[in-house]
């Protein structure tokens, strides 16, 4: 039997992939609201693409660092073992990716995150500065 004619001829005892997606789909999004993810509140629809999704691939990349907490900053770097474990520059207790964009007073951007997570024109202009340092 052809793989065509196999599709269109499923025994019902089967279960095909395309009628299981959907039901795949609502159990990813279950599970996304059941679990602790960082700046989880910044996903409003999780079937919509994020702001920002045509930018450069270097701009998105690294809104998604501060999106995600997950970007080279010194607590990060010492997690990854990559640098000593020492306080920030600023006096902070650590330099994390949410500081860099919150608090920093050389860096910090006005709204902090919840406004560059919309990547309008001043946070794609802020984050290209970002990606140079």
């Amino acid at each position: 039997m052809t793989l065509h004619a196999d599709i269109e001829n499923h025994s019902p005892s089967r279960h095909p992939i395309w009628l299981e997606e959907l039901s795949a789909l609502d159990e990813w999004c279950d599970e996304w609201l059941v679990t602790d993810v960082i700046n989880q509140s910044l996903v409003d629809d999780l079937t919509a693409l994020p702001p920002g999704f045509n930018l450069p691939r270097h701009l998105w990349a690294n809104l998604n660092h501060f999106r995600t907490g997950q970007g080279q900053c010194a607590a990060n770097l010492a997690h990854w073992r990559k640098i000593p474990d020492a306080p920030g520059s600023c006096g902070a207790a650590k330099q994390t990716m949410s500081h860099i964009v919150n608090d920093y007073p050389l860096s910090r951007f006005p709204g902090g995150l919840t406004t560059l997570h919309l990547a309008g024109d001043e946070a794609i202009k802020w984050l290209g500065i970002q990606c140079k340092r």
